[in-house]
């Protein structure tokens, strides 16, 4: 078995700081794919998504809205299992349970 480690870009209210959705999970597809084109060299014969909080919720949004982030069918055949640990997966009930996170949320759905 091999292993990969995959990170992304973190949003802040700094005025420097321009990365919003959906640019944590462009990163992660874009690691994904990389993975995908060199998974000879590396012995990545399939591939398990895994990840906790927003990580579970960008895992969830990879294979569930593969189109938009450009997962073509080669990669998705080649993911074998998605596990999400304590995601969010419906943004627009958590904004209703927490309505003071609704504004941060609003471009998430």
């Amino acid at each position: 078995f091999s292993t990969a480690c995959v990170n992304y870009r973190i949003s802040s209210d700094l005025p420097t700081n321009h990365v919003k959705h959906p640019d944590h999970t462009s990163d992660c597809s874009n690691a994904i794919e990389w993975l995908f084109n060199h998974k000879d060299q590396y012995n990545f014969a399939k591939a398990v998504l895994i990840g906790h909080s927003c990580g579970a919720h960008i895992a969830a949004l990879l294979v569930l809205q593969s189109k938009t982030f450009n997962m073509h069918r080669d990669i998705l055949n080649w993911i074998s299992a998605c596990v999400g640990i304590e995601g969010l997966y419906d943004l627009p009930l958590f904004s209703r349970d927490f309505p003071e996170w609704a504004p941060s949320m609003h471009c998430s759905w």
